[in-house]
């Protein structure tokens, strides 16, 4: 009897050291940590390239020329006080101003200017071969920018169920444009009018709701949907377009 509880001992004594021991190797949790640009970094792409998932990045007043490539997820970058007061214009024009390529990334309230490039634009969601489908650009929120004076205001490329939403897209060649199986998407309380072409258009993208949004005074078509089916067309401004207000081609 004194050698079984003898041995009990033994045994929940080693259970508890052993619990104790690899509570203290195991690593710390990291919260999430606050950057500010100019303060600790001076440019976006810095705070970007020294940041971690769930980190935000604060981005004080002021115009910051470069273009920006997003390949961390879960990063929210988001100005101080909003577009009026912060400007990322790209340095190089024929590059795009931000460039996402991960998940569960939110720009928020900045004015995005400069990617004039054939085929560029001032944000970009795109979903590259090294990724995909493992890690698909989706679930990021664009929200309360004001994009002007780009090739393409905001395009996604085999970017699915992202938020697109109470942005200003004006002054562009296009203003939204979703392409290759961009699906899933919610575009609502945009406005998206006084662009060179369309205001929206879609190419291969289907089971998008498309909610709420202006696109008033385009040269192109208001909203444009080229192969694409399924999409909720609901509640938008699609007036004194220089085509038609919303154009159906094989959807």
């Amino acid at each position: 009897m004194k050698t079984k509880i003898s041995n009990r001992k033994i045994a929940t004594t080693f259970f508890a050291i052993s619990l104790l021991v690899a509570l203290a190797l195991a690593p710390a949790a990291v919260s999430a940590a606050t950057i500010y640009v100019p303060d600790d970094y001076t440019t976006i792409q810095q705070a970007m390239n020294a940041s971690s998932p769930g980190d935000t990045i604060v981005v004080r007043d002021g115009t910051y020329t470069e273009n920006v490539d997003v390949s961390k997820q879960r990063l929210t970058i988001r100005s101080e006080n909003g577009p009026a007061t912060t400007t990322v214009q790209a340095a190089n024009p024929n590059d795009y101003v931000f460039c996402v390529t991960a998940e569960y990334v939110n720009i928020i309230g900045f004015t995005v200017t400069g990617a004039a490039g054939s085929g560029k634009a001032g944000i970009y969601l795109v979903t590259t071969s090294s990724t995909f489908p493992t890690n698909s650009t989706s679930h990021c929120n664009i929200s309360n920018n004001n994009v002007k004076m780009n090739d393409a205001g905001i395009s996604l490329w085999w970017a699915p169920s992202n938020t697109l939403t109470n942005n200003i897209v004006s002054n562009n060649d296009c203003g939204i444009n979703l392409q290759d199986y961009s699906t899933n998407n919610s575009i609502s309380n945009n406005n998206c009018s006084s662009n060179n072409g369309p205001g929206i258009i879609f190419r291969d993208s289907n089971n998008n709701e498309i909610t709420n949004n202006k696109c008033e005074n385009n040269d192109g078509y208001g909203i444009s949907l080229y192969y694409s089916n399924n999409n909720e067309i609901t509640k938008n401004n699609c007036s004194n377009n220089n085509y038609d207000g919303i154009s159906l081609s094989s959807s």
